[in-house]
């Protein structure tokens, strides 16, 4: 067994984090995905939700809701299906209409280090999505992520073209 050191934070770092610095991280194989947390409502795990795929737009239901539905590891050019599903807005807006973003395992919600550029190539998906990548935190590195996180937009990667075909019920 190998014991691992703690680091703490001062309580004064801790109080001034805002949701805005905090992302819920994604694992797909290796690779750590990072997602705006504060447009994120809920996680959801796979067995909870029921897909519908009868529209243009696939859906998934989760309990009395329906919402429109993406899975991000196909879009990112990952073949697992999803195992978890973020219930997010699409916008920063009061009443924005949400969307469920299947996900791979979600490791964590926490801030990360400074987004650097992304070399072309690197993911699959509109290059608009990917804000940056940034060095993961060794605690996820000693359980199989790899050294680098990419930081998407979902909603870019999505295009808004779809997006709004799902406001408008083009399901």
């Amino acid at each position: 067994m190998k014991l691992r050191t703690v680091k703490s934070r001062s309580a004064e770092r801790l109080r001034s984090r805002d949701i805005s610095e905090l992302a819920v991280m994604v694992r797909f194989g290796d690779v750590l995905v990072a997602v705006a947390a504060q447009r994120v409502s809920r996680i959801v795990m796979a067995d909870e939700v029921v897909l519908d795929t009868q529209r243009a737009t696939p859906s998934v239901v989760i309990g009395d809701a329906v919402f429109p539905a993406w899975d991000m590891g196909r879009l990112l050019g990952f073949s697992a299906p999803p195992v978890a599903w973020l219930i997010m807005t699409t916008t920063d807006e009061p009443g924005a209409p949400e969307i469920a973003l299947g996900t791979g395992p979600c490791v964590a919600v926490a801030a990360h280090d400074t987004l650097s550029s992304l070399p072309a190539g690197v993911v699959t998906g509109p290059p608009a999505s990917v804000l940056g990548v940034f060095p993961t935190d060794a605690a996820l590195r000693e359980r199989g992520i790899g050294h680098l996180g990419v930081r998407l937009d979902p909603m870019r990667l999505i295009g808004t073209s779809a997006i709004a075909a799902a406001r408008r019920g083009e399901r």
